[in-house]
């Protein structure tokens, strides 16, 4: 890739990529923002919905208390007011509203609650019967009447003033009764609303035949609206002067959802002789609270109680009853015809509503009805056998405000998107022409530089670049040129390090010693390319058989001065020996050759000196400042020091020397070696040392003298790693043989 492009792609990152990282990480951050904000406001909505769903159960369940003590105290009055107009004189000249006998007075018991053909014949019937008798007194206001479950309701005339009265027998005493009952129109004319419609159904009916139903309404009374099935007189026998309550219960005259509350009425001599009931409507005491209205146009509301799904074999919410409304009617409660379940999705959740329900707690639930998602708030009704009222609304409706914001934040987010494309086009032109035209110039010094670089890599050390630009590219041009001659030199430096390699490698032995009774073997390994360490074999005669100096030696420093040192002193040790003499005396004069060239400059030089006799079990030894040997014993299968006295060679002249003298025996080995084996240092400063050089003889002491070197060598590098190359390693092992 050209520099062009390069620059190009450098500054599309310097520019364009931040704002693209800036771009992408704002449009999720905003986009995280209007989910929490949508999160957070639906979770506090539906919180306070919650709050408020549970506040008007709780309220709804006061109201319903009220309605109870007002029934009960209403229908204990009538039921007074009743007995005491039973058992007064019969009024003279009064009128009775009667509604004759029709076909629906005909119909067999249970047969008004189908759906059969007969029953919409029956209906018909009704509708032509209501038709031919004339509206009672007093009629104003019209009500849906629904005297069949499932079939279509008609309108029917109601008044208000009077009753109706239908006689299942026409006898003098039953009309007698009736004339007294008219009493009660002055009491039951409290239960009509100030709309004048009937909110409260009011019956009464004895045993000689009589019903009475209040308000009045023109419609024959099919055979199953008789009372007596809607509570046996058993029933009002065995609860006395208590009342009987049934809730929730189908209003026999609207077909809507109805508390009744029922009593017996008695004689004077305590007798039963019929009942007299309330029918009130579950809308009239629980009408739609403008508060749900006002949460959501889609609430609904249900009666329910615990029940045995015999389809599912388990326990499930039956809905007894469903709020109902349209556009030109009040809200209402409507009965249901056939056994229906509140579905709310997953089992669970209807698990624990129908717990709740069952031990009489009142909750707030979000479940899946019908597909949606739904708030639910119950309780359980008072004087009832666990009926639930349930207030649902869709939880759609309740987080409408925060889904309203969240949608507000993403429009939001798209114009940004929409505008910073907009920049990023007009930044990507503009950098384009800065790219072309900016790296001209520098592709111009650039090329110079190359191509002096390529004559450079011919060999060229005459090529040069000349950059005269004062930027980075003019400094790296000149830096480039000044780097040239200095190359040179180094490289004919490095030429003359390699020639002195060559040199010091070849004053090392290429071959050990012939010497009987012995296996001896040496290796020098340097951390530069020369260095200050050394071994020599040097033959006691012209060859050495007869015996052979073993020396090992170590010069202070590293590089090419020690390389220096060590071959001057190298020399001088090679030319003493071959003076003969004793070891002590070579030894003393060395130290004075050698301090003649290093007296002042603080560099010296250890050795350690073995002089080896051919088939002799002794060795003589000088140490002189060096490491001690280490002669390992197979017999005791230890490793003892052979140290001796003596001074490292240049550090003063005129020093005097001591030999030392050690026996051998067969299998013994002596090994020698210099500093940098010791003093090698692992990753945490911690030094090889002479206890790992021991137990590196002992583990190797069957093997070969280059075997043990090996060994010696690889452990060094396992220990210091990196480290080990940092000083020159020389190794020198003996074997007797014997």
């Amino acid at each position: 890739m050209s520099i062009r492009w390069k620059f190009l792609a450098a500054l599309l990152c310097i520019s364009i990529l931040p704002m693209i990282i800036m771009r992408v990480h704002g449009q999720a951050s905003m986009e995280d923002l209007g989910e929490d904000l949508a999160t957070q406001s639906a979770n506090l909505l539906v919180h306070r919905t919650s709050q408020e769903l549970e506040r008007m159960i709780e309220d709804h369940a006061r109201m319903l208390g009220l309605e109870h003590e007002l029934m009960e105290m209403t229908l204990r009055t009538q039921s007074a007011s009743a007995e005491r107009s039973l058992s007064s004189p019969a009024p003279e000249d009064t009128d009775l509203y009667i509604v004759p006998q029709g076909m629906g007075m005909m119909m067999g018991r249970g047969q008004g609650w189908g759906n059969s053909m007969g029953n919409m014949s029956n209906m018909r019937s009704m509708k032509e019967s209501a038709a031919d008798v004339p509206s009672p007194p007093g009629a104003e206001s019209s009500t849906w009447l629904c005297l069949a479950m499932g079939q279509s309701c008609f309108p029917q005339k109601v008044s208000m003033k009077t009753q109706a009265f239908h006689f299942y027998s026409e006898t003098d005493d039953a009309r007698d009764q009736a004339r007294r009952l008219t009493r009660m129109v002055e009491y039951t004319m409290e239960l009509a609303d100030s709309e004048n419609e009937p909110d409260t159904w009011q019956v009464i009916w004895l045993n000689s035949g009589v019903l009475s139903v209040y308000p009045a309404t023109a419609t024959v009374l099919p055979r199953h609206l008789d009372p007596r099935h809607l509570v046996s007189m058993n029933e009002l026998r065995r609860a006395g002067r208590d009342l009987v309550w049934k809730i929730p219960m189908v209003d026999p005259f609207t077909r809507r959802s109805a508390m009744g509350v029922f009593m017996a009425l008695h004689n004077k001599e305590r007798e039963v002789i019929g009942g007299i009931g309330l029918i009130v409507p579950v809308g009239t005491v629980m009408r739609k609270s403008e508060h749900v209205q006002m949460l959501s146009s889609e609430a609904e509301s249900f009666l329910v109680k615990p029940d045995k799904n015999e389809t599912s074999g388990k326990q499930g919410l039956r809905i007894l009853a469903r709020e109902q409304g349209s556009e030109r009617q009040v809200h209402h409660w409507r009965g249901i015809p056939e056994i229906s379940w509140f579905d709310a999705g997953p089992e669970a959740s209807i698990s624990v509503m129908l717990e709740d329900v069952q031990h009489g707690r009142s909750g707030v639930r979000l479940v899946e009805f019908n597909g949606k998602k739904e708030l639910v708030a119950y309780g359980v009704l008072e004087r009832t056998d666990n009926v639930a009222l349930l207030l649902m609304i869709p939880l759609s409706d309740v987080t409408a405000e925060a889904e309203s914001a969240k949608a507000a934040v993403i429009n939001s987010v798209e114009t940004l998107i929409t505008r910073t494309s907009l920049l990023l086009v007009v930044v990507l032109a503009a950098i384009l022409v800065t790219a072309i035209l900016g790296s001209r110039k520098i592709t111009a010094d650039l090329g110079r530089v190359v191509r002096a670089s390529r004559a450079l890599a011919r060999g060229d050390f005459t090529a040069r670049a000349h950059v005269r630009s004062n930027d980075e590219i003019g400094e790296l041009g000149r830096a480039f040129d000044n780097m040239i001659p200095e190359l040179a030199e180094r490289i004919r430096m490095k030429e003359a390090l390699g020639l002195a390699m060559d040199i010091q490698t070849h004053l090392l032995p290429h071959a050990p010693p012939h010497t009987d009774g012995f296996e001896i073997r040496g290796q020098c390994v340097y951390c530069d390319e020369t260095g200050g360490d050394f071994f020599d074999y040097i033959p006691l005669g012209e060859e050495s058989a007869s015996g052979v100096l073993v020396a090992v030696g170590d010069v202070s420093g590293h590089g090419v001065p020690a390389a220096l040192f060590m071959a001057s002193a190298r020399a001088f040790l090679r030319s003493r020996v071959g003076l003969g003499g004793d070891l002590d005396k070579i030894m003393s004069d060395v130290n004075n050759a050698v301090s003649h060239d290093t007296f002042g400059t603080g560099h010296f030089l250890t050795l350690f000196a073995c002089l080896v006799h051919s088939g002799s079990a002794e060795i003589e030894f000088v140490r002189a400042g060096h490491e001690p040997g280490l002669l390992y014993d197979p017999e005791t299968c230890t490793v003892m020091e052979l140290s001796g006295k003596g001074t490292s060679l240049g550090a003063m002249p005129d020093m005097k020397y001591s030999v030392s003298h050690q026996s051998l025996t067969p299998g013994m080995i002596l090994l020698l070696g210099t500093d940098g084996i010791t003093e090698t240092m692992d990753e945490d400063n911690a030094m090889y040392g002479r206890d790992r050089l021991k137990a590196c003889l002992r583990d190797n002491a069957k093997r070969s003298t280059q075997e043990i070197i090996d060994a010696v060598l690889d452990d060094i590098e396992s220990f210091g790693g990196a480290l080990a190359k940092e000083d020159d390693v020389t190794v020198v092992v003996m074997k007797y043989t014997g």
